[in-house]
């Protein structure tokens, strides 16, 4: 037999070691292992994301380029994360869901991207957490803000009716004073 001649004399079963999986053992390779699945070397798994609402995992079909024929395998792939996760990585053995940044939240049941912090709004740390309002007394009119020194003090004597506000406008003066735009 030369190198490239297939033979049936030499063919055996194997088993994939525990950092990996297979799908459709007789048509299918041993894949890695996602990092945000622990794999036993079978089609067994457990996701490494917490209770209630965990990660959603699917089974779907890739073509791959391992030969020159290419091939077709079934792999594990990621659909959507926890809320305060979103999905990190396409290739299907490095997804894994990540805690959303700072300035950042994902406040859905089933998370793909964080989308940034709205008017009102901060998140300070690379956390799962939903962004926190703005204090009373303070407003915040940008996206995105990563700290609560981007929320804004009303000027002396002035206060707001409540958190999260994201205009000047929510500035009140009491009752003995007015509001004076400077510059209008």
């Amino acid at each position: 037999n030369s190198a490239n001649q297939f033979s049936h004399d030499i063919q055996a079963c194997k088993k994939c070691d525990k950092t990996s999986y297979i799908l459709d053992p007789n048509n299918s390779l041993c894949r890695t292992c996602p990092s945000g699945l622990t794999c036993y070397g079978n089609e067994t798994f457990e996701s490494k994301y917490p209770e209630p609402s965990e990660a959603e995992w699917e089974i779907s079909l890739e073509l791959e380029n391992t030969s020159a024929w290419g091939m077709t395998g079934l792999v594990f792939k990621l659909k959507s994360c926890p809320s305060g996760y979103e999905v990190v990585n396409d290739r299907h053995d490095a997804q894994q869901c990540l805690a959303c940044n700072s300035g950042t939240e994902c406040r859905d049941v089933s998370c793909t991207k964080c989308r940034l912090c709205p008017p009102g709004k901060f998140k300070k740390d690379k956390i799962y957490s939903p962004c926190d309002n703005c204090v009373k007394d303070t407003y915040n009119t940008k996206n995105g803000s990563a700290s609560p020194s981007e929320c804004t003090p009303c000027p002396p004597l002035a206060f707001t009716r409540a958190e999260g506000q994201t205009s000047y406008e929510s500035c009140l003066c009491d009752s003995s004073h007015y509001m004076d735009y400077i510059g209008t």
